[in-house]
């Protein structure tokens, strides 16, 4: 492997790590943006995760991530009716660790889970400049705007591949995307910026 390097969280990452951790998310791994329905409302959840039996490539995909500075949590799923052995899944939540996550991936991911990513990321970067929030939790972030709103319903069509959808999708998914990521540095660049400007 060479010795370039991405930079997510302050820490050295090799490209081709991330590259290869790319890989195993575009084949087993997925991004969701659902509703969740709780006593006190319904809240949106954002979740990273990858699942695979072979307990090794889960491993390394968090050692790839720690690495990076991304934080994660790895358990095991039982063997159940429709699955005979057992998973090891990594899982990424919270918008920060997830929007790390994304923008760790995204100069790699293709095709639909680039969309997907995409369309997750807006909303997840539109939670976070949204002002008034508390310690970060999806659940305290309500009310949500028409934008996060159609985020969460255009969600549930990004399945199949890209051509799936119209070119007008695709670009607005884009574009959105673009623009709240955009604003997200800007403020981000802004809060670790010395007083005096130095």
């Amino acid at each position: 492997m060479n010795n370039t390097s991405s930079q997510s969280a302050g820490n050295p990452t090799r490209d081709t790590d991330v590259a290869w951790l790319t890989g195993i998310f575009e084949g087993e791994g997925c991004i969701t943006l659902t509703m969740a329905p709780k006593k006190n409302g319904d809240f949106a959840q954002v979740i990273a995760s990858i699942a695979n039996t072979d307990f090794a490539i889960i491993e390394m995909c968090g050692e790839i991530l720690k690495a990076a500075g991304v934080g994660r949590h790895i358990g095991r799923q039982a063997a159940g009716k429709h699955r005979i052995k057992v998973l090891k899944q990594l899982r990424v939540t919270g918008f920060k660790r997830v929007a790390a996550f994304g923008e760790l991936l995204m100069p790699h991911l293709v095709g639909v889970k680039r969309l997907q990513m995409q369309n997750a990321l807006a909303f997840t970067y539109s939670r976070l400049l949204t002002p008034g929030r508390s310690g970060g939790k999806e659940r305290t972030t309500k009310p949500y705007n028409a934008r996060e709103l159609w985020n969460i319903e255009i969600a549930k069509l990004l399945k199949g591949s890209p051509n799936d959808h119209t070119p007008e999708l695709v670009d607005e998914i884009n574009k959105i995307w673009s623009g709240l990521r955009r604003q997200y540095a800007e403020v981000a660049e802004m809060t670790t910026r010395p007083e005096n400007g130095v």
